[in-house]
């Protein structure tokens, strides 16, 4: 099933006004089965005008909702990532820009960067990982810095930690 868009709707002739979806969206998040991740930044304003990066409760619940319902083990990975630190903190983010870091731990004063990927074994996917980890350090320099990944090129098969530095 492909996402319907408002104006889909409206042009279907369903009556829906323009608050309607973040009606929708407040219900999800109230129900814990929707977290819209801000993105860290200690400007309230920053984080009110940057668009939320949103994770559900199982990712198997977002398929109705992207273009193409392929399993991106990729997401998986990341969202059980993103459930594990929300389970223990609430005070998460993410960083945008050039190259996206997937989560923050404490998004106003970083403590960890950590990006997830399903495989690094790919060169080109291990340089853009660690970029992205490299250019969130240069923002903050105290943060830990943390790839996860389950296919690495000395190791398949397992979840790990392939490039972990402590400052």
């Amino acid at each position: 099933m492909a996402a319907v868009s408002a104006q889909q709707l409206r042009s279907q002739g369903q009556a829906l006004s323009k608050d309607t979806p973040y009606t929708c969206l407040g219900y999800l998040e109230q129900s814990f089965i929707v977290f819209p991740l801000p993105v860290a930044e200690r400007s309230l304003r920053k984080q009110a005008v940057n668009p939320k990066k949103m994770h559900t409760i199982d990712w198997a619940l977002a398929l109705p909702f992207v273009a193409e319902p392929t399993v991106d083990v990729g997401k998986k990975l990341e969202t059980a990532i993103f459930l594990h630190w929300r389970r223990q903190r609430e005070d998460l983010g993410y960083l945008a820009g050039e190259r996206e870091v997937d989560l923050v731990v404490n998004r106003d004063r970083p403590e960890q960067l950590i990006n997830v990927a399903y495989s690094v074994t790919a060169p080109r996917t291990w340089a853009r990982e660690i970029a992205a980890l490299e250019q969130g350090a240069a923002r903050f320099p105290k943060a830990k810095r943390l790839l996860v990944a389950h296919e690495h090129a000395t190791r398949k098969g397992k979840v790990q930690a392939v490039f972990e530095e402590e400052r």
